[in-house]
C-alpha cells in the first residue's frame, strides 16, 4: 500500500542499479522506532526502487532476505492470514475475527486501515463518503505507473497516491515494474458510479488499462460486471419498456 501513514518511499542504493532489474521501488514501513529503514534505501544517487514491506510472518522476511542477498525482491501484500495474525495476536485486545474478515474483504489489504475500521461504525460510515471523492482524483494509470518506475512523480502525483493510498494497491508484475490496481470489488463499486458510469470513454480508458496486464484484471472484471449490470441491461430494459 502506498501512503503517507502506511509506508514511505526511499530510493534503492546503487548497488541495486541493475540492468536485471529496471525500474524497481523501495516501500518502507514509516514506523522508524519499530523498523528502521535500511541504509541502502537512503542512497540519493539512484533512481531504481526495491520493495521492502512489514509482515507478521517470519517466512516473508525470511524470503524477502535470501532475495536481497541475490538481488531484488518484491513483497505482495497482506493476505488474510497474515491481517488475522496482525489483528487477533499483536493488538490488544484482539479484533473480532469475523468483523476483521468483513472489513478485509470490502476495504481491501491495508492493515492499519482495516484495524481502524473495525468495529467503529463511525469511522466507516466517514470513510464511505470520502471514497468518491477521493476517486474523482484517480491518476490517469499509464502515466502514473510510468511515474513511479521511473522515479518522476511530480508534487501532484505525490499528493493523489498519498490521498488513495486505501484504494489502489501497487502490484509488481514478472519483470518487477508497477501496476496499479483496486483493492476490492466495493471500491471499484464507488469508482464506477463516481467517474466511470456516465463516462464511456473513461470507462473504456480505464476498463482496457486494467485488463492490458494479467496483475490487474481482476478490477476490469469488476468494472466490466457494474458496467454490464448498470449500463448495459438498464438502457436494454428502458429501450424494452
Amino acid at each position: 500500500m502506498l501512503g503517507s501513514h502506511d509506508v514511505r518511499i526511499f530510493p534503492a542504493d546503487s548497488r541495486l542499479d541493475t540492468r536485471k532489474f529496471p525500474g524497481t521501488w523501495a516501500l518502507v514501513d514509516s514506523n522508524v522506532e519499530l523498523i528502521p529503514p535500511r541504509g541502502e534505501f537512503t542512497s540519493a544517487h539512484s533512481k531504481f526502487y526495491l520493495v521492502q514491506a512489514t509482515s507478521p510472518q517470519p517466512s516473508r522476511w525470511k524470503a524477502w532476505k535470501k532475495q536481497l542477498s541475490v538481488a531484488i525482491a518484491v513483497m505482495k501484500p497482506w493476505s488474510w492470514k497474515e491481517l488475522y495474525i496482525g489483528g487477533t495476536e499483536f493488538i490488544s485486545p484482539p479484533l473480532d475475527a469475523s468483523a476483521l474478515r468483513d472489513v478485509f474483504i470490502k476495504y481491501g489489504r491495508s492493515a492499519r486501515h482495516c484495524y481502524d475500521l473495525v468495529g467503529n461504525s463511525a469511522t466507516i460510515a466517514q470513510w464511505e463518503k470520502q471514497i468518491p471523492n477521493l476517486l474523482t482524483g484517480m491518476p490517469d494509470i499509464s502515466v502514473f505507473e510510468g511515474s513511479i518506475a521511473g522515479n518522476t512523480m511530480h508534487y501532484m502525483a505525490e499528493n493523489i497516491m498519498k490521498a488513495t493510498s486505501q484504494l489502489i494497491t501497487i502490484i509488481p508484475d514478472t519483470d518487477r515494474q508497477p501496476h496499479v490496481t483496486l483493492v476490492s470489488r466495493h471500491i471499484a463499486g464507488h469508482f464506477f458510479r463516481a467517474v466511470l458510469e456516465h463516462n464511456y470513454d473513461t470507462f473504456w480508458s480505464y476498463f482496457n488499462q486494467f485488463s492490458s496486464v494479467s496483475e490487474t484484471r481482476t478490477p476490469a472484471e469488476w468494472l466490466w460486471e457494474l458496467h454490464a449490470i448498470l449500463v448495459e441491461l438498464s438502457t436494454k430494459t428502458t429501450r424494452t419498456n
